[in-house]
């Protein structure tokens, strides 16, 4: 790791250098490295008037003392967080790696340096949908929240989320169980995932091709301003944001808004205005222009134009036709139609052509052979047929 780098991993690990800050910083001395000896050097706020003297007329506001305390501590202890990074598996993305996600790079305040543990290329697949609830979801949303994140994975695109209980475990294990690509953004830093319960998930993210990411120090543990800063991440990462369950004071309402100022997509499953645990789902369709129902599985799959999205190819694997090869007409038809996206009993009739009782028919018989699987009223490709190239 050359010295810049690790400099912008100290500088961006200092707690309360945000984005603006750091920006401010680079901008007067050039390189994070230079700002990291300018605060070993002296007084790290006249260093600053200094050098910001010097290449703009209007004075900005004095960096508080904590704040210099801070990156003093950091530069002291320079190359600390980089060695944790190394111990983890976690690799930093700064703004001027090709590899940033260009969704990030477009916010006000994108992260300066991302932490990534996984597939960093799972940053920027060519479509990602977000999918948020609350934590303290009923057992009907995280079923729901489990076929959207299925869905959505088999037809190819990304699953964002925030690894929280709830809505937010039911989409990431649900895209996994069908071998597709789903990341987490943390309101912690790695070395302080939160909830540990969800470590083997994450570590199941990761292998699935997957990634789970931070924009925090390795070390930050997680507090009630850290979940706002990551949720503008999970709206901005993603190219809409589908809300599944949330009561009236819940983060997936702070996400959604963040989807809304971000020109994002917003889709929100609707509830019944009595009852808690959808009250902010049904404030969200009220109050946010442009918000959009769910009314269903499929019928979200179409709204955000995945249903004509192939399956990815799996390497190594059997062609298609190979795998097809032994099956009767009707599982042939159907295994076709659900390689190119999870559908209901009724869709696969009128995409076929065929009898609804034939359709039944043959989907027991694909289920059987373990070519398809369902989830509420879907029915998905499984085991050779979805892994086939």
């Amino acid at each position: 790791m050359n010295e810049e780098r690790e400099a912008w991993i100290t500088l961006a690990s200092v707690d309360r250098v945000g984005p603006a800050t750091f920006a401010r910083l680079l901008a007067a001395f050039g390189t994070a490295r230079a700002v990291l000896d300018a605060a070993l050097a002296g007084p790290l706020p006249a260093a600053l008037r200094e050098q910001e003297a010097a290449g703009r007329s209007e004075p900005a506001a004095p960096l508080p003392d904590q704040l210099v305390a801070a990156i003093v501590a950091g530069a002291r202890e320079a190359g600390r967080h980089a060695a944790i990074l190394a111990r983890l598996g976690v690799v930093a993305l700064t703004w001027r790696d090709a590899s940033y996600p260009e969704r990030l790079r477009g916010l006000d305040d994108a992260p300066p340096v991302l932490f990534v543990r996984g597939a960093v290329e799972a940053l920027s697949r060519p479509r990602s949908v977000a999918v948020v609830g609350t934590r303290r979801a009923t057992p009907a949303g995280r079923s729901f929240a489990g076929a959207v994140g299925a869905a959505i994975a088999s037809c190819g695109a990304t699953v964002v989320s925030g690894l929280a209980f709830g809505i937010d475990a039911a989409a990431h294990a649900a895209a996994v169980e069908v071998s597709g690509v789903t990341v987490a953004i943390l309101g912690s830093g790695h070395g302080a995932l939160t909830p540990r319960a969800h470590a083997h998930l994450a570590e199941a993210m990761v292998r699935s091709g997957g990634a789970v990411i931070s924009e925090l120090a390795t070390d930050a543990r997680p507090t009630k301003g850290t979940y706002p800063r990551r949720n503008r991440l999970i709206a901005g990462l993603a190219d809409a944001v589908v809300v599944v369950e949330a009561p009236a004071r819940s983060g997936a309402l702070n996400t959604a808004h963040w989807a809304a100022t971000l020109g994002r997509d917003l889709y929100v499953v609707p509830g019944r205005p009595w009852e808690p645990a959808t009250a902010g789902c049904v404030a969200l369709l009220h109050d946010v222009p442009g918000s959009r129902p769910v009314l269903d599985v499929p019928t979200l799959l179409g709204d955000l134009a995945l249903m004509d999205e192939p399956l990815a190819p799996a390497p190594g694997r059997p062609g298609l036709e190979a795998v097809l090869a032994g099956l009767s007409a009707t599982e042939s038809a159907l295994a076709r139609q659900l390689r190119r996206g999870p559908a209901s009993p009724d869709r696969l009739a009128l995409l076929c052509g065929l009898p609804v009782e034939q359709v039944a028919s043959g989907l027991s018989l694909l289920e059987l052979r373990g070519y398809a699987w369902s989830s509420g009223p879907l029915y998905f490709a499984g085991g050779p047929l979805r892994d086939a190239r």
